[in-house]
């Protein structure tokens, strides 16, 4: 029994055809993560514009010139 677990031990050992998928995953999610994390701030960034914008169009006077005035 323990001479099994030895040589499937040894044949599992040396064999790396997960690795490339492990390394592609943590690759992918850090993208994704730090997407998520950039787009947060882009988006609390353009937010904050849009209001400032918002705020400085509903300010603005404007006059309306009628004919014959």
């Amino acid at each position: 029994m323990i001479n099994r677990l030895k040589r499937a031990f040894r044949t599992y050992r040396p064999a790396d055809d997960g690795a490339v998928t492990v390394d592609w995953v943590v690759l992918t999610s850090a993208v994704v993560g730090l997407g998520v994390v950039v787009l947060q701030i882009v988006w609390g960034g353009a937010n904050i514009f849009a209001t400032n914008v918002n705020s400085d169009i509903e300010n603005i006077d404007v006059v309306n010139y009628e004919e014959g005035s």
